[in-house]
């Protein structure tokens, strides 16, 4: 991580967490106005994977620059631990079968449902 970059005081992290915030607020309130059984016009399902999936790559990102560097300072077996660590929890964040059921390969909508049939289909 560029280290450099993160001492400029452009209150980037703020932003971020403002942003954050807002999106929480509208995922809870989507999550409760949608009910299991509904069906979305395309674009809105589209929309939410695609959300869904940038904020995967960047937890993902941050997740592992913040392990790797603090795993770096501590030594090799530290390090190796804490990659395991890390993977470990990446597999806890599992879809539900019902989810993976209900994704049309045929028309995956997304990065993440055209992975998961690209998978299916090894």
């Amino acid at each position: 991580m560029n280290h450099d970059i993160q001492r400029h005081d452009d209150h980037e992290g703020r932003m971020a967490k403002s942003d954050l915030k807002r999106l929480a607020e509208y995922s809870a309130k989507l999550f409760a106005m949608i009910d299991e059984n509904e069906e979305l016009d395309g674009w809105v399902q589209e929309k939410i994977s695609i959300a869904a999936d940038y904020i995967g790559s960047v937890y993902h990102y941050l997740d592992y620059e913040k392990t790797a560097a603090e795993a770096i300072n501590q030594g090799p077996r530290e390090f190796e631990e804490s990659i395991h660590e890390s993977v470990r929890r990446d597999l806890a964040e599992k879809w539900s079968q019902k989810y993976k059921n209900s994704i049309n390969c045929d028309s995956p909508k997304g990065f993440s449902q055209r992975a998961h049939c690209a998978g299916r289909k090894k």
